[in-house]
């Protein structure tokens, strides 16, 4: 599958007494894959980008779903 939309990310970082912050927000996308290994038992396999003017963040994400 493929994703699209809009996002916002907000976070600070401390390093030796010293923090920095970073508030953004702009568009995002990313695309991911969905398994089935059984009838009851799935996965997926993500990955998504979120870009601003000040900022990139970017993540991957593996998931495993039971359906009872």
């Amino acid at each position: 599958y493929v994703m699209l939309g809009y996002g916002e990310v907000k976070g600070t970082a401390t390093l030796e007494g010293v923090s920095v912050g970073s508030d953004g927000s702009d568009m995002g996308y990313g695309g991911g894959l969905n398994f089935a290994f059984t009838d009851s038992v799935s996965g997926n396999l993500e990955y998504m980008n979120y870009n601003d003017d000040r900022s990139k963040l970017t993540g991957i994400s593996v998931g495993l779903e039971y359906d009872f």
